[in-house]
């Protein structure tokens, strides 16, 4: 079985890279349109605008990635808007962080972006106001339930850095994991990372191993 997504960023391109079971990696990047305002925040010019500053090399800015905190001893919970797991808190709908239910490739913890219906996560990282960043998480769906193809939105910023259909098997079936990767450039010293399902029943996107870094 294989499956597949186009990862549309702000640079007007797509990638997305495949991460199998045994260890198999597979990566594709392709120009895709590219607007106006992608160009601008690509760093392409137009308008007059001034390319993206230098962010300084400060290393993983994301705390928790692998959302391994707090330790979820049974298969899964459900945490509603409000409420806070680790260094992430829940903005909007419900999630699951999963415990027993399966384990993701890199270790630690996932999260099921729709709980009791479409959830949301964010956390706040340190950034330099101007400077381009990458975006990276592993994605799968949970396939015990809903439709095939799993929708799943990535902001920086406020701004939609990456908008794709997850497809399966998921990741309760063993199957491989999609690396996505996105770039957005912050506009403060502090920039608002989300992650949003926009599947509206429960079984939703998967997520883990998120990282913000400079670009």
């Amino acid at each position: 079985t294989g499956w597949a997504a186009a990862v549309r960023s702000d640079s007007g391109t797509w990638s997305a890279r495949l991460l199998t079971a045994s260890g198999a990696d597979v990566s594709a990047t392709a120009p895709g349109p590219c607007t106006a305002d992608a160009a601008r925040a690509a760093g392409g010019g137009g308008g007059g605008d001034s390319p993206p500053v230098a962010a300084p090399d400060a290393g993983e800015l994301v705390a928790d990635g692998d959302f391994s905190s707090p330790k979820v001893d049974s298969m899964f919970i459900t945490l509603s808007a409000g409420q806070t797991f680790g260094s992430w808190t829940v903005s909007s709908g419900s999630v699951d962080p999963i415990g027993t239910l399966w384990t993701p490739p890199t270790g630690g913890q996932s999260v099921d972006m729709s709980g009791n219906e479409a959830g949301a996560i964010a956390q706040s990282v340190t950034t330099t106001p101007g400077a381009k960043y990458k975006v990276r998480l592993l994605a799968s769906t949970n396939d015990s339930c809903g439709s095939a193809s799993k929708h799943l939105i990535i902001k920086f910023g406020g701004s939609i850095i990456s908008d794709t259909m997850v497809a399966g098997p998921g990741a309760g079936s063993g199957a491989a994991w999609l690396a996505l990767d996105a770039t957005g450039i912050a506009t403060s010293s502090s920039t608002s990372l989300e992650i949003i399902s926009a599947e509206p029943s429960p079984c939703g996107p998967v997520v883990t191993a998120v990282s913000v870094t400079a670009a």
